[in-house]
């Protein structure tokens, strides 16, 4: 009886896989998010409170009235590769990167490059420099490996394994022509003296120059897009702050995402498609139906089953349009950082 069991469950699923495909969703619920005061002191203590706030709530509503006061045009990468010179740029970040003593059981690699003359009129006029979009956001920094030993005891020194990135000291004080860039993290090694260390660092640095670019407005909902990497995403929803999208091959999303008039405080959540289906299909379970019916449906799936993934994000401001971006030319460079 196995045989026909299965082949009945598989043809379940593909009805039901098809009847998502062709599914038009209830409108989304405008609703504040709030997580605060929408909930009793009984549905934090409930067993799935995460996923009805954070997935079911975020999946079924919207905020029509979501709005940033004193919105500030933002370079994106691209503008920020056109306006700016990368090349140059990075040729000064590979000449002064440095391991630096900065005290405090910490190990400091530094980095120095020229102001723009954007900057450099800018402080002339107001004696301070305001952190704007520069080709140091699109800097990557990756420590491959350390190796380091204190030169007195003999002993290896160990590293925080999370660094931290500090922008930016001006050079000089008075009259400033250059900004310093400071990645950091602890030694772990209490009170080590920087002058008893010795060893390297192997460092590897990225710098995109071009992007291959992909724009999508509210025209294109109901659309399956191709993107790059050889992914496709049909557009869901777009609508005040909400942008949902489904990628169409299983895989979760490989493109780096941007979004014009909102603020930088982006959330967002993935989760496969059949809970999406089940979410959207059920907009207005209260707290306690949830539990029930969302334990049902996670009895009766099994856990293995492939599903595309559904992204949702919630934006603070109402976008026109958004990007999906993926670097298609990069500087790159190993550099070994020798200490004392």
């Amino acid at each position: 009886m196995k045989k026909p069991i299965t082949l009945i469950f598989i043809l379940l699923l593909f009805i039901s896989a098809k009847a998502q495909e062709n599914e038009t969703y209830p409108q989304l619920i405008d609703e504040k998010e709030d997580y605060y005061t929408n909930y009793s002191y009984e549905d934090y203590k409930s067993q799935y409170h995460q996923e009805y706030t954070f997935y079911y709530k975020r999946a079924t509503t919207k905020d029509s009235k979501s709005q940033i006061n004193n919105l500030q045009d933002r370079l994106l990468p691209w503008e920020i590769i056109d306006k700016y010179n990368p090349k140059y740029f990075f040729n000064q970040i590979i000449n002064s990167i440095r391991v630096e003593d900065f005290g405090d059981d910490k190990l400091n690699i530094s980095m120095v490059y020229d102001l723009s003359t954007e900057q450099l009129k800018e402080f002339k006029q107001t004696r301070g420099i305001v952190n704007k979009e520069k080709l140091l956001d699109l800097l990557h920094v990756n420590i491959i490996s350390t190796d380091i030993i204190n030169t007195t005891t003999n002993k290896q020194i160990e590293l925080d394994k999370s660094w931290t990135s500090f922008c930016c000291n001006l050079l000089p004080n008075d009259t400033p022509t250059k900004e310093r860039f400071i990645y950091y993290t602890y030694i772990k090694n209490k009170n080590t003296n920087f002058k008893n260390l010795s060893g390297t660092i192997t460092v590897q640095l990225e710098l995109p120059t071009a992007y291959i670019v992909k724009e999508i407005t509210k025209n294109d909902i109901g659309k399956t897009i191709e993107i790059a990497e050889n992914q496709k995403i049909k557009l869901i929803e777009f609508v005040d702050n909400k942008i949902h999208f489904e990628i169409l091959n299983k895989e979760k999303l490989k493109s780096e995402i941007k979004f014009t008039n909102v603020s930088s405080n982006v959330k967002s959540i993935y989760m496969p498609k059949y809970l999406y289906h089940f979410f959207r299909l059920n907009p207005k379970i209260k707290h306690l139906e949830f539990e029930k019916e969302y334990q049902k449906l996670l009895d009766i799936k099994e856990e293995n089953l492939e599903e595309n993934i559904v992204y949702v994000y919630t934006l603070k401001g109402r976008p026109e349009k958004f990007y999906l971006l993926n670097k298609k030319t990069v500087l790159k460079k190993e550099i070994v950082l020798k200490i004392n």
